[in-house]
């Protein structure tokens, strides 16, 4: 269906990821390890991504330049949102309602944001994001937004 997999982590420690808040390369490496093992186990051994998101992002952590390097040198690059559902926000932050929850989501469409790649999640206890994604996506539809793969 043209999707693609990305890799977040395994374990999404923040503790050991980013001890004192500064990236450890050994543990981020070996995260991603142990990531692309399990990735493989269940999608084959020729299973290849070229993303990587952080957790918590990119920005809100220092020193991930060795982490960057040592990613880039298995040809995988980090990448962030710009546009979020707010599911993860911090309670007083997170909408309360799918209305809210697209009103968030939709914001970029206002702002004029280019390219929006947004942070959603659709685990358990995100049962607002999946009621609102149908209306975010014919938002982003009708706005002129094309969806595109990011490999």
């Amino acid at each position: 269906e043209g999707h693609s997999v990305a890799m977040h982590s395994y374990t999404h420690d923040y503790k050991k990821l980013y001890p004192g808040r500064s990236g450890n390369v050994d543990v981020i490496k070996k995260e991603y390890d142990k990531t692309k093992e399990a990735l493989q186990e269940v999608l084959g051994s020729d299973f290849k991504t070229h993303a990587w998101r952080y957790p918590g992002g990119h920005a809100s952590w220092h020193n991930l330049g060795p982490a960057d390097e040592a990613l880039e040198s298995d040809e995988v690059y980090w990448i962030d949102w710009n546009t979020l559902t707010g599911d993860a926000e911090p309670e007083k932050r997170r909408p309360k309602d799918a209305a809210g929850m697209v009103k968030m989501a939709t914001s970029a469409i206002k702002e004029g944001v280019k390219v929006s790649v947004m942070l959603a999640h659709d685990a358990e206890g995100k049962d607002l994001t999946v009621e609102a994604m149908p209306e975010i996506i014919a938002a982003y539809k009708d706005a002129g937004y094309k969806f595109g793969i990011i490999a």
